[in-house]
């Protein structure tokens, strides 16, 4: 994607966030569903803490972006995010995997963003709608449908799923799972930094690929429409709705009395009815017989 010559930007983010005991982390909250014992064996582990996947509290360990071909990637350990990069991000357009986070993210650290955005794992959930393990029997002769046919999982829409769907390109193993890693650590190997380049370095063609796919399948306009949406969606994450509260209690109490009002003139109209009561719940009345045993009443 280009707009009024301006190259894409095609961004990931690598995310943390500090375990109990680690240095300044004395008083940060804590996850409740998770006790110390557990967090503890996940850093043992070194696996992510189960906040580092939340955009509202995560901290930005990695930013990459891939530009013309030209990967670069800062490490927020050496400092706050340059300013070349800062004006890349805003003039845009932007494209990457899962913008919803990234971009979330991103504007707790005061960037300033492009509108003009396309997020390939959305593209996919959009053209793998509906689609399962149980129904992919049916898709044999669907037009458009070849990507999915030797896909174990359709509802997969993980980057390196997507990119081995519609590119063919398998993450190379000893890197696959290294996305759950713990990115505060100091002793990161070059294994996790090759990780960091691969999340965008398929990304350009990835859009290509994806862009041709939804024009083919008359979906451009539907995606177009959901990504104009996306910016006013974070705007809203981060700030709320705003909300006049004296007017949506006087609001609440006018729908109550109209309500009221509705309730009462629909049972004047019915009055007259009565239903009839079930069986179960009648009375038992007390049979009386005659001398000779007959029910009389």
């Amino acid at each position: 994607m280009q707009s009024d010559g301006l190259q894409c930007v095609y961004l990931d983010i690598e995310t943390w966030y500090p375990y109990p005991g680690t240095g300044g982390a004395e008083n940060l909250p804590q996850p409740e569903t998770f006790d110390l014992a557990t967090l503890a064996r996940r850093q043992k582990l070194l696996a992510a803490h189960p906040w580092a996947k939340d955009p509202r509290r995560c901290a930005i360990r990695f930013l990459t972006i891939n530009v013309g071909g030209v990967i670069r990637t800062h490490d927020m350990f050496e400092g706050p995010i340059p300013d070349d990069i800062r004006a890349l991000l805003g003039s845009g357009p932007i494209a990457g995997h899962n913008l919803d986070f990234d971009l979330n993210v991103l504007l707790r650290y005061d960037c300033e963003l492009a509108l003009e955005v396309f997020d390939t794992m959305l593209a996919a959930r959009l053209l793998g709608l509906g689609l399962s393990r149980e129904n992919l029997d049916y898709l044999d002769g669907v037009d458009g449908a070849d990507a999915f046919l030797e896909d174990s999982n359709p509802a997969d829409n993980a980057l390196d799923t997507v990119v081995h769907r519609y590119l063919g390109v398998a993450i190379p193993k000893e890197i696959a799972k290294l996305g759950g890693s713990d990115w505060s650590r100091r002793d990161l190997s070059e294994l996790h930094r090759r990780y960091v380049r691969w999340d965008v370095e398929h990304l350009p063609h990835l859009h290509a690929v994806l862009g041709g796919e939804l024009a083919g399948n008359n979906l451009s306009e539907c995606f177009a429409e959901r990504m104009e949406f996306l910016p006013n969606l974070l705007t809203i994450k981060m700030n709320g709705i705003p909300v006049n509260r004296e007017r949506c209690l006087t609001d609440r109490e006018d729908v109550q009395k109209q309500k009221s009002a509705v309730r009462e003139e629909i049972r004047s109209m019915f009055s007259f009815f009565r239903p009839e009561v079930p069986k179960s719940r009648r009375k038992k009345g007390r049979r009386i017989r005659s001398a000779g045993g007959r029910v009389i009443l």
